[in-house]
């Protein structure tokens, strides 16, 4: 049977706790792609960055 369901890719704006945990899920599922991460607080952006190998936005209009 084809599988049919399409793939999102996906930015992370906010990279808190809830934030965090948002990319991990989606990388974990591995139904859709985390792109990106923006966060004002680029340490939190990087922990992100690092725990899920995506690119970090310096805006979140860049990443858009």
């Amino acid at each position: 049977m084809k599988n049919n369901k399409k793939q999102f890719r996906v930015g992370i704006i906010g990279a808190g706790n809830i934030g965090n945990k948002r990319a991990l899920a989606i990388t974990e599922l591995g139904r859709d792609i985390v792109t990106g991460v923006f966060d004002v607080n680029l340490e939190n952006a990087r922990k992100i960055a690092t725990n899920t190998n995506v690119k970090i936005f310096s805006t979140w209009q860049e990443m858009i």
